[in-house]
Order: C-alpha cells, then structure tokens, then sequence
C-alpha cells in the first residue's frame, strides 16, 4: 500500500461538454480540461475522473464553469456499490479534482448521475433554491422544492453502463431543466409605468429518471404577487427590459400566462394598461434548454409573434 501511495500523478487531459439536444442540434461544448489521476501499473487499478459545470445562471461557455456534483454506483453490488454520493467535483487551476480518490473495479459496471449547480449550492446560503436533493442507484434524482427565480441554471447529467475493466474518462452530457425568457420594450415616446408576468410556474419538485417531469407547481397566479415585475422602467436609447433575464420552469400549457403592461406617453398623460395572453402566438409552449426573447413595440395594435432558439435571445415583435 505504502509503495502504491508513493507513485508519481499524471495529468490526464478531460473533455468537459454540456449539450441539450434539440431537433438534432447540441446545444453547447464545454471545453477541454483536465483532472487528477494516479499513474497506473499492472495490478494496479485507474482512478474515476470526470468532466464539470458551473453555478452562474444560464451557461453559455466553458469559461465560468468550476464544479458539479456527482453520484455514482457499480454492479454486482457489494458493501462499496455506492461509490459517490453527491460529491463535489471542482475545477482548480485547471485541473478537476474530488476528496477521496476513487479507482475503477476490473468486474464492475458503473453508472454516473451529475447535477449543476451543486447540491450544496442549490440547498443552501442567500441563493438557496432547493429544499432537498436527492438520487438513488437506479439513477432517480429529485430536487424537491425547487425555486427558479434564485437565479441558477439547473442541468443534469447521467453516463450509465461503464465497465470496470476497460477504464476512460466519464463524459457527461449536461442537459437544460429550465427555459430561459427575456422582454423587452421599444419605443420613442413612451413611459413604462410597470410590468407584471404571471399565471407561470415558476417552483416545483422536480423528479428525472428516463425523462424529467415537474410535479408539486408553484404558481404566480396574479399581477400582485408575481415575483416577476417591475416599475419605472427605464428605456435606454428606445429600449427597456422589463424584467432582466427569467429562467423558469417547462410549460406544455401557456393559457394561462398573462404580461400586463402599463405606459403613458408624457410625465402627466394618462396612464394605459394592456394585457396579452402569451398564448395568442404560433408558441404555445415553452420546451426546457430554450430561449424565448418577446419584443413589445408599444403602437395602436396587439399583435404578438414568438420564435425560439437554444439559449440565445433572438427579437421577437409584439405590437401594442
């Protein structure tokens, strides 16, 4: 053991990628990195290694992404199968590490379940968005009590099937749970009093096996009490953002979803309050790993159209 524990490290080079597959298209690379593992020799076994992500909201690039959490498990089971347990995996320097280096079983198959941000993250300090998190051997990840408006852009991952006896890097494919929206108004002679959107699902628990499915809803049901609004609204050369970027739950049904928009046009005109159900477009849902970006041209008419894109605001019109 002694001798074994002597021997020199290498740095094996590691492919870190997050991708959502929509319509045939990956949705993002997460660039090359590296980790950690110990020089292997006959007889002895390789370490575990694995690629990451990181905790900001909406990854666009490998550039901001330092760590994940991991749970991992091996067949036949013994008193070892669990071989992680959410356990932090982190960017240093460049190179990915883990407390308590783990190696490969020759007669084992190993399967992997990942989560970004961390389950430490997401459950805890000023930005808790979580209440519990949650995976078991047959890769059943819960994240109970989940809060989308803490900012954080949740992804999941999962590598099943690896053998023992023929040891490689772990490649995770990260995909999106959330959908990502913006709002935006443009207009030359007008004041935006408020904004509100609502009738949205923005918390729930979130369960992910096979696929992934949101159950336990919480609602901003009324103009009142969303959590999405603002007031005084500035424009900057013709263009306000209302509410900055929204990352929010999957919605199969828009129907309820409402943007109240309140505006006048001098400091001492009166005060007009429109209201548009999203679901009056050609998009009548909206599909986790997308971008919704809603363009409100304030004019006589209401009419809204919506196109789609993966993680990247594009213009939309919507005419007021």
């Amino acid at each position: 053991m002694q001798d074994m524990q002597e021997k020199t490290v290498r740095i094996l080079s590691m492919v870190a990628s997050a991708f959502l597959f929509t319509a045939g298209v990956s949705l993002s690379v997460i660039s090359c990195s590296k980790a950690i593992v110990r020089e292997e020799e006959p007889g002895h076994e390789s370490a575990i290694t694995f690629s990451g992500v990181d905790t900001r909201a909406a990854v666009e690039d490998a550039s901001g992404i330092n760590e994940f959490s991991v749970w991992g498990y091996y067949t036949p089971e013994d008193a070892f199968s669990t071989v992680f347990d959410k356990v932090t995996v982190t960017r240093e320097n460049s190179q990915w590490t883990y407390d308590g280096l783990q190696y490969w079983k020759s007669d084992k198959q190993y399967d992997f379940y990942a989560l970004y941000p961390t389950v430490e993250i997401l459950t805890t300090g000023e930005q808790q968005a979580a209440d519990n998190i949650t995976c078991n051997a047959s890769g059943a990840l819960s994240i109970i009590g989940f809060n989308s408006t803490k900012g954080h852009d949740l992804m999941t991952a999962s590598r099943t099937g690896m053998s023992g006896g023929n040891p490689q890097m772990v490649d995770l494919k990260f995909s999106h749970e959330l959908v990502r929206l913006s709002f935006k108004v443009h207009a030359e002679n007008a004041i935006v009093v408020s904004a509100s959107l609502y009738g949205v699902n923005y918390g729930g628990t979130l369960k992910k096996e096979k696929t992934s499915e949101w159950t336990e809803l919480e609602k901003a049901g009324n103009a009142g009490t969303t959590p999405f609004r603002g007031n005084d609204i500035e424009f900057v050369d013709g263009t306000a953002d209302l509410f900055g970027e929204i990352l929010i739950l999957p919605h199969t049904d828009l129907s309820e979803a409402r943007l109240d928009l309140t505006f006048k046009t001098s400091d001492t005109g009166p005060e007009k309050t429109l209201t548009y159900n999203l679901s009056n477009t050609d998009v009548s849902e909206w599909t986790a790993g997308k971008s919704y970006g809603y363009n409100v041209i304030l004019s006589g008419n209401m009419d809204l159209t919506v196109t789609v894109s993966n993680w990247v605001i594009q213009d939309t019109v919507v005419e007021w």
